[in-house]
């Protein structure tokens, strides 16, 4: 520290070697280190506002997913209820065609019964 007339003692600042544009080399690296954090502020800020609009997105995504689903399984339900009501149509016409089919072979055993007496009198 050097004294001064006054009585104030001050403390001196050692000089630094300037570059050839004048700066000092610590404000120059300073100043480098500032403008290097300031745009990782605004490249994370960038960021972040990307990634909360994915976020939305997704949100909205997953949703009209959730919303498709619903659909599908409603059409599905609704599909799978006509097959099956189709199904029971087809099981109780096919008992009744086999009723049918049943009716017929006794009045065919009828009628050949009926052809062997008509041909026993008429012999």
């Amino acid at each position: 520290m050097a004294g001064t007339s006054s009585g104030v003692t001050h403390e001196e600042i050692p000089q630094t070697k300037k570059d050839r544009k004048g700066r000092e080399p610590s404000r120059d690296v300073l100043t480098a280190a500032i403008a290097r954090v300031e745009k990782l502020e605004l490249a994370m800020a960038e960021t972040r506002d990307a990634i909360e609009d994915a976020v939305v997105r997704i949100d909205e995504v997953e949703s009209k997913d959730e919303d498709l689903r619903g659909e599908m399984q409603g059409a599905l339900n609704a599909a799978a209820d006509g097959l099956a009501q189709r199904s029971e149509s087809l099981e109780a016409e096919l008992v009744s065609i086999k009723d049918e089919i049943a009716a017929i072979r006794t009045e065919q055993d009828q009628v050949a019964t009926m052809r062997e007496e008509f041909e026993a009198l008429k012999a």
